[in-house]
Parts: structure tokens; sequence; C-alpha cells
């Protein structure tokens, strides 16, 4: 089971091609990659939290733009913690000296054709006795790895926002704003505010953040009474 982790539009095209292309290569892995995997009705928390704690491998996709982001470090913190996965971030327009914090600690390889063999050697080790002999990964990668170098290059020549008039994706700052909540919420509070399930990620991105009242974040009694306090009413007024 190898997770996909990815943040922003390029590490996102990547991280597509590679769950398409790895099978192809080793039939016996099973890539992860959200939020096509997540099925229909499915938590999004839990459904996450649950992969990331299977996961015998995890790929992290790094580009110059997602070096920071909070939902990278998050998804390599957790998969670095389980003492039987293994954590390969795959440097995308990045150099190695341009990694820091805890993302350096890990074993980083840049895109090309002789690291990423070794990357695919060491998720064929992993399979133990499904792994194809030698002979024949070398055989497959070198048929398959055309197809990959193309979708990969292509996702890189994706044009950035400029600086002046970039705007983080809707999808990130839900994320973002649903960790922020939860992280409030597991501090000690005065006592549970009463509401219905929280809403999962999928509902959020079904719904304008206008219509999304705070009561359906989830939150508990304290974190609610301090955004209303602020004069914050729906998901609109925390996303601004």
């Amino acid at each position: 089971r190898v997770f996909l982790s990815w943040s922003m539009q390029r590490s996102e095209t990547v991280a597509q091609a590679f769950r398409d292309w790895l099978p192809s290569v080793l039939q016996n892995v099973r890539p992860y990659y959200t939020p096509d995997d997540i099925g229909k009705g499915s938590r999004w928390s839990s459904e996450i939290r649950g992969e990331l704690e299977s996961s015998d491998f995890g790929i992290i996709f790094l580009t110059p733009e997602n070096l920071t982001s909070p939902w990278i470090l998050f998804e390599a913190g957790a998969l670095s913690k389980l003492e039987k996965s293994k954590v390969a971030p795959l440097l995308l327009g990045v150099e190695p000296t341009d990694v820091s914090g805890p993302l350096a600690q890990l074993q980083l390889t840049k895109f090309n054709k002789d690291e990423c063999f070794k990357l695919v050697k060491a998720l064929n080790r992993a399979l133990d006795s499904r792994a194809l002999e030698p002979s024949v990964l070398t055989n497959v990668f070198d048929k398959w790895w055309p197809e990959l170098d193309e979708k990969v290059q292509a996702a890189l020549q994706i044009a950035l926002p400029s600086p002046g008039t970039a705007k983080r994706p809707e999808r990130e700052l839900l994320e973002e704003v649903l960790e922020r909540v939860r992280a409030i919420q597991m501090r000690p509070s005065g006592g549970a505010f009463p509401h219905r399930r929280p809403i999962s990620l999928a509902e959020l991105t079904s719904r304008s953040p206008s219509e999304v009242s705070l009561r359906e974040l989830g939150l508990s009694m304290r974190a609610y009474s301090t955004m209303r306090e602020s004069g914050l009413r729906t998901l609109a007024d925390v996303l601004a």
C-alpha cells in the first residue's frame, strides 16, 4: 500500500500520474491518492487517517511552491511515525538543499530515470514474495518510464500564479481550516458543544462557504464561543 501525498496543482498532477503508472510496473502495488480514491459517503478525515496508518510506503511529491505546505508536513509526519512505513520525498524542480526541517531528514529522491528506478526497486523489495525478478523489473520499468516522464514534464510546465495575484486553492484552505479547528477542539475545554456530526470535506466543497455555519464544523464549546466572540458566523467568515 503506497500513500501518495501532494499539495497544490503541479504536485497533484504528478501524483495522479504516479497513481496510474505504478500498477503498470508493479502489479501488486496499491497506490492511494486523494481525493479520487475516497469512496462516496466516506468520512474524509477517518478515511485518510486509516490509509496513513495502513500504508507500507509513502511518496511525497515536493515542488518549489509546496515545500512548507501544512498538509504535506502533516502527512509526512504521520507516515514517518509508523515504524513499518518507508517515506520517500520526490523532488520535482527542487534541489535537496532547498528542503529543510523534518522533510530534510528523509531519503530525498530527485525525479530522473536512475533515481526513480531506485525508488521502484525499493517498492519491489517491500513486496517480498510478490516481488518481480530483477531482470523483469528492469524491462518493465524501461517500457513504462517514457510515459511517466512525459506526464511529469508536462505537469512541471503548468504555469504558477504570479506572486501578486496568487490565491490559495479552496481545497487547501478548507483542509487548513479543518485541521486548525480540530487542533483547537483537542485542547481542554469547558464541555462539548451539542452539534450534529462534523461536516466532511466532500460536503464543504459541495456547498457555498457562506451557507456553512460554525455549528456544522464540529467545534467544542470553547472554540465555538471564541469564534462567535470574534464576529465569525459562517465558514466564509473563517476563510476570509
